[in-house]
C-alpha cells in the first residue's frame, strides 16, 4: 500500500478538525477514524477491566520510584500504562472506553506486583492526579502489539 494513501486520512484529519466515528465490529462505542487509518486494523476486543492510577512517587513504586519503566522507557503521563505482560504485551497500544464514556489511548510501558489478569494501572505526573483517577471500569481493545 502507498504510504501517502494510507496517511492521507489520518492527516486530513489532523488538517481539518474533523473526526468521523466508525464502528468497528463488536465495538459498542464509536472509534475515531483517525486510530482506524493510522493502524489500519480493527481493534481486538480484550475485555472489561479495572483501572487504576500511579505516579512515580514511593509511595506508589516503592523502591523503582525513579520513573524508569520496567521497558526501560522514561513513564510519560497520557502514555504509559502498567499491564499484565501475559494479558497486554510490552510495546501494545490500546484504546480504552471508560464507563462514564471518557476515551483513551495508551501504550504498554510498565508492569507492576499489583498489576494482574484484566488491570491496568496509567501513569500520572503527580500523586494528587493518581488519587483523583480512581479506581475506574473500562472497556479495552488492543490497537496494536
Amino acid at each position: 500500500m502507498n504510504k501517502a494513501l494510507f496517511l492521507a486520512p489520518a492527516i486530513a484529519i489532523l488538517l481539518t478538525g474533523n473526526v468521523a466515528k466508525a464502528e468497528a465490529p463488536g465495538i459498542d462505542k464509536p472509534i475515531q477514524a483517525a486510530t482506524a487509518a493510522v493502524y489500519d486494523l480493527q481493534p481486538l476486543p480484550l475485555g472489561d477491566f479495572t483501572v487504576t492510577a500511579y505516579c512515580s512517587c514511593s509511595i506508589c513504586c516503592g523502591q523503582w520510584s525513579d520513573g524508569t519503566t520496567a521497558t526501560g522507557k522514561r513513564a510519560t503521563a497520557g502514555r504509559t500504562i502498567a499491564t499484565d505482560p501475559e494479558v497486554i504485551p510490552a510495546g501494545s497500544h490500546v484504546a480504552v472506553y471508560y464507563e462514564d464514556g471518557a476515551y483513551a489511548e495508551y501504550i504498554a510501558e510498565d508492569t507492576g506486583s499489583g498489576v494482574n489478569g484484566q488491570h491496568i494501572d496509567v501513569y500520572y505526573n503527580t500523586h494528587q492526579e493518581a488519587l483523583q483517577h480512581g479506581v475506574r471500569a473500562a472497556q479495552v481493545y488492543l490497537l496494536e502489539e
